[in-house]
């Protein structure tokens, strides 16, 4: 989970703004209604004609869905991250991206370095 996640997370309700000026007014409102799980990365492939999207096959346990996500740039390799688990947003409804359906969101792969 990012750092800046972590401590919006953890700050107390009636802390001021000054505690944490990353706080986002609202935002724990829109927080506590996200579904976020864990799921497992089967397969990443590029999205075609797309410089930035590829699509993620996530296993959640029960069921598969494919996401799109714009990680294409952000990694040497995409395909490294195959067989990794990371948090998605599975409560959203599906979206047509560059002609495919997205079925939920990448919250959160992270990086080796932190």
């Amino acid at each position: 989970m990012s750092k800046l996640l972590i401590q919006f997370l953890a700050q107390r309700p009636g802390q001021s703004h000054e505690t944490n000026r990353h706080q986002i007014p609202g935002a724990a409102q829109c927080a506590r209604g996200l579904d976020i799980r864990v799921g497992t990365i089967v397969s990443v492939e590029d999205v075609l004609n797309s410089r930035k999207l590829v699509r993620l096959i996530v296993d959640f346990g029960d069921h598969q869905r494919c996401i799109i996500a714009g990680i294409k740039t952000e990694r040497f390799e995409p395909q490294e991250i195959e067989g990794k688990q990371s948090l998605f947003v599975v409560n959203l409804e599906p979206r047509p991206i560059m002609g495919e359906v997205s079925e939920g969101m990448l919250f959160d792969i992270g990086y080796a370095d932190g």
